[in-house]
């Protein structure tokens, strides 16, 4: 009895496992896709909570801010409640928020993790109730007015 002395896969076979890795990959690349992109917005969203809580502790303890209006930009003041805005750059100036990288001029930015742009010019909505002397942040706001935490359709967001 005579044992052939199989060396290698057949063409066949070759072709067959190349089919079913294809067949993997174009299932697996969209799905990879989607959770990427579902990471970057809720690192989106983590960042601006932590900008929001970041100018909420530094307004609280400085709270003449919202008189001197120092770090605070677009103030206004309706039944002793004052309302302004505060960028993500002055928040990092502060310590409050880290930047993310420093441009070939030296220059640091905070960079939207969703599309690498720029966010030094979003802001944070913050109020100041000056009868129970407390702060509060009402929304973040990025591009053109747009709330970075609530949907455009949401009764929440003042943006």
């Amino acid at each position: 009895m005579k044992i052939m002395n199989k060396k290698g896969f057949t063409l066949v076979e070759l072709l067959a496992v190349l089919v079913i890795l294809g067949i993997l990959v174009t299932i697996a690349v969209p799905a990879a896709t989607s959770v990427s992109d579902k990471a970057k917005t809720k690192m989106l969203k983590t960042k601006t909570k932590l900008a929001m809580q970041g100018a909420i502790l530094y307004l609280q303890d400085n709270k003449s801010e919202f008189t001197s209006q120092t770090n605070l930009n677009n103030c206004t003041t309706n039944n002793n409640v004052v309302t302004c805005q505060m960028t993500f750059l002055k928040l990092a100036d502060l310590g409050q928020l880290d930047y993310d990288y420093t441009d070939d001029n030296g220059v640091k930015h905070i960079q939207n993790p969703v599309d690498k742009t720029n966010m030094d010019n979003a802001y944070i909505i913050v109020t100041y109730n000056k009868l129970n002397r407390s702060v509060d942040s009402l929304d973040a706001c990025y591009s053109a007015g747009k709330s970075i935490l609530f949907d455009n359709n949401s009764s929440s967001k003042k943006c």
